[in-house]
């Protein structure tokens, strides 16, 4: 069988960003009554429970042989699900010599709990969950989905693997990501299924007035983008803002720092100059697509690049707050 879908979060580092103590829940259960059989130095325990894999001292001792007769070498054993019991070969008494413990795979219980919430978060969201891919695309931590996301997916696989032995944990973490019946303590969900958390792909209230990136600054470039406004005449662009002249804005001195601005056109994103080579002048300035920026005053170098991403419509998402956000790509 296959699937089209992904897990939102890994099963290691997100998970201990949660719960920095998430394989301490990794418990297996002691077979004890070890008891010698017609075989020499195979051993039996009996109404031991399902067994799926078996641990000696820690150490995983790989899959379960296919029949009894097979148990011939030390470490090889086979559970035989009718009579309840599971058989060992081992050179040494295991009742007197190793502990046994059974249990499953600690990755793979992980990675189940890690696919069943996804599966969750997806349903719960109830509408598209994109993949950050494509130059620029990815979020300041470099990942394929939203910090929201990601997170919401390792709080409640958290909550699955703590569940069974911490009932008040388990559900305080599910608390946490969705918690539709008191709207006003929501889960991390709830906030995104109704906006308050925008996705990245999502038209929100600071995608519309405008989001600065920082594209490539140089070591010594001290001034920038301060703030963006007006309202975008197209339903998306990247705009490219690009210093032609560099040099020092002093405040009441005249500036002879310049930039140019470039807007999507037929053939790509950027390809079209709108803005050649404009005197900065720290109030105000076009920058195509009916959007106006506001440089700073401070030191400018040829070459310094950002990027305004807008996007016109009705917002998906967002608050209403009036707010610029500024990141470097």
């Amino acid at each position: 069988m296959s699937s089209y879908f992904e897990s939102y979060c890994n099963i290691t580092t997100d998970l201990q960003a949660v719960e920095p103590v998430i394989d301490s829940y990794d418990v297996k259960r002691e077979l004890g009554g070890w008891a010698v059989t017609s075989v020499a130095k195979v051993y039996a325990c009996y109404d031991c429970g399902h067994v799926t894999k078996l641990y000696r001292d820690g150490e995983d001792l790989g899959d379960a042989e296919a029949s009894q007769p097979d148990v011939r070498v030390d470490g090889d054993w086979y559970y035989d699900s009718d009579a309840d019991v599971v058989y060992l070969y081992s050179t040494n008494d295991p009742a007197t010599t190793h502990r046994l413990e059974a249990g499953r795979k600690w990755s793979d219980v992980k990675t189940e709990a890690v696919a069943h919430a996804s599966d969750f978060v997806r349903s719960y969201v109830s509408k598209p969950i994109i993949k950050r891919t494509g130059t620029g695309a990815q979020s300041e931590s470099l990942r394929e989905y939203d910090d929201s996301i990601i997170r919401a997916t390792a709080t409640l696989a958290c909550s699955y693997l703590i569940q069974p032995h911490d009932m008040e944990r388990g559900a305080q973490l599910r608390g946490m990501v969705y918690n539709p019946g008191n709207p006003n303590e929501p889960g991390l969900l709830d906030m995104v299924r109704d906006g308050r958390i925008p996705l990245w792909n999502e038209t929100s209230t600071a995608a519309g007035k405008g989001i600065v990136n920082a594209v490539s600054m140089d070591a010594t470039t001290t001034g920038t983008i301060a703030d963006v406004e007006g309202m975008p005449t197209v339903s998306f662009d990247a705009i490219k803002v690009v210093i032609e002249t560099g040099g020092t804005i002093t405040k009441g001195s005249t500036s002879t720092v310049t930039y140019s601005a470039y807007v999507a056109g037929s053939d790509g994103l950027k390809t079209t100059q709108v803005v050649d080579s404009e005197v900065i002048n720290c109030q105000y300035q076009n920058i195509g697509q009916g959007m106006y920026a506001r440089f700073t005053a401070g030191v400018y170098v040829a070459a310094d690049e950002w990027e305004v991403e807008v996007r016109g419509g009705k917002p998906e998402a967002g608050t209403g707050r009036r707010t610029i956000s500024l990141r470097r790509i």
